[in-house]
């Protein structure tokens, strides 16, 4: 199993938080890699219409959910999920600000996708 934690590496707070993600998952035994975020100066909406994804649905009226904020995070999501995909291998995706606070079992029961968070 391979272990992500995404991360605006332009972004000190980003690269810090990723950090202590990173040692969290040291600490239970748990390798997780940086990946580069996808963020708004890639030109997310472009990238997931080329892709043949409608973003329409990611327009938010809310202060705090920007459309290409919420665009970019979307496609960090799924170009790990591609990769994962392609490499026929499980993968763990953590966001920057994630840290781990117990164990995670080696083996799961699920089908395709479950979320560790609480609550």
């Amino acid at each position: 199993m391979k272990n992500y934690v995404i991360t605006m590496r332009s972004n000190a707070m980003s690269v810090g938080a990723a950090g202590k993600c990173i040692q969290s998952g040291r600490i239970n035994n748990l390798k997780i890699d940086m990946f580069d975020a996808v963020t708004p100066s890639d030109d997310p909406v472009e990238m997931a219409q080329s892709l043949g994804i409608n973003v329409a649905g990611f327009y938010d009226d809310q202060v705090y959910s920007r459309y290409e904020n919420c665009v970019a995070a979307f496609m960090s999501h799924f170009s790990l999920w591609s990769m994962c995909l392609e490499q026929n291998e499980e993968f763990t995706i953590f966001e920057h600000d994630a840290i781990i606070v117990n164990h995670i079992p080696p083996y799961i029961p699920y089908k395709e996708i479950i979320s560790l968070g609480k609550p």
